[in-house]
């Protein structure tokens, strides 16, 4: 039966929303802990609800109106139940924990005060930054946009793909078993009977050809060239509601980028985020050591099994991020 409804959420409790997006292993992690402790902004929180409705909406199998719905609903449920320390993580260990966020007695506090009723004009009144962790969603990102407007930063982190290399790897390996498959939440799609993530449309028989290291070369190549596509496509929205941090430069002097946060964010650093840089080591010097590690991770490459096309690749997008972020690495 034919349904021609447009699903709507016209009013929303949102004020803003900061994505910290990357590759794994490109160091968002780095870079989150200053995000966290600038003022206004909420603890780190991971939303699938939201990359899977970005997910499904590439595919082409929800529409519009569905994924752009079921973004701002995602939205509004976290932070209306942040408010109040209500589904916050308190797991010691993990990275979304109360405990590892530099404000967490507002969270303790927040458990004990009025919430329901009082939230709405609560967040009216303190404007907080819904905060998320995001795995390669920019060049998904087009929903998140259309669903939130001006409302939205993206903070996209890249990193030397010889240095993402072992890590990715090491993940798709593990996700060749059934336990690793088992705990890996992303969208799958089914492509001659076999079940392969969402992002590998358009390159399915490679992905499937390919072993655990072609793989990771293959997903790191096509995820920039789709961020690429997106910041190509949506110019406009890029320049003035993104911002891209290489690793690199990021760790040996921070301070320019987090500048350009507090403004895209309209917000301020706190006397904390000197402190939580520290904890994760930044500043620090590039040594000669890490780009010897470069080298390792290619000589890694090959003695996984890379193919020769596979190594140009690898090559090729290295080649490209060195030139692109001006890293003059000594080989």
């Amino acid at each position: 039966m034919k349904n021609d409804h447009t699903v709507v959420r016209e009013g929303i409790l949102l004020q803003q929303l900061v994505l910290v997006d990357g590759q794994p292993c490109s160091g968002k992690a780095v870079v989150d802990t200053a995000v966290a402790s600038m003022e206004r902004v909420e603890l780190l929180q991971f939303s699938d609800q939201i990359e899977y409705s970005c997910a499904l909406k590439s595919l082409g199998k929800i529409t519009r109106d569905v994924a752009e719905t079921m973004i701002k609903l995602e939205a509004d449920t976290v932070l209306y139940e942040t408010m109040m320390s209500r589904n916050v993580n308190f797991r010691l260990s993990d990275q979304s924990s109360v405990f590892k966020d530099p404000k967490f007695w507002v969270y303790i506090k927040r458990f004990f005060a009025k919430g329901d009723r009082a939230i709405p004009e609560r967040i009216k009144k303190e404007r907080p930054i819904l905060h998320f962790m995001t795995h390669s969603m920019l060049g998904f990102s087009e929903p998140i946009f259309n669903s939130f407007g001006d409302k939205v930063v993206i903070i996209e982190l890249v990193r030397h793909p010889m240095s993402m290399l072992a890590q990715q790897t090491s993940y798709n390996e593990d996700w060749l078993t059934s336990q690793g498959l088992l705990r890996q939440m992303d969208l799958y799609f089914k492509y001659k009977e076999v079940q392969i993530p969402f992002w590998t449309n358009g390159y399915e028989e490679l992905y499937l050809k390919s072993n655990p290291v072609e793989r990771a070369i293959y997903d790191m190549h096509h995820q920039t060239e789709r961020g690429e596509l997106f910041k190509n496509r949506f110019k406009e929205i890029y320049e003035s509601q993104c911002i891209t941090i290489p690793f690199e430069k990021f760790v040996t002097d921070p301070w320019p980028y987090l500048e350009k946060i507090e403004s895209l964010l309209k917000t301020k650093m706190t006397r904390k985020t000197k402190k939580m840089l520290k904890k994760v080591g930044v500043p620090r010097n590039y040594t000669d050591s890490e780009a010897h590690e470069l080298i390792k991770n290619r000589n890694f490459a090959i003695q996984s099994g890379a193919s020769e096309d596979a190594l140009k690749v690898l090559d090729q997008i290295s080649e490209n991020y060195e030139g692109k972020y001006d890293l003059n690495i000594q080989k």
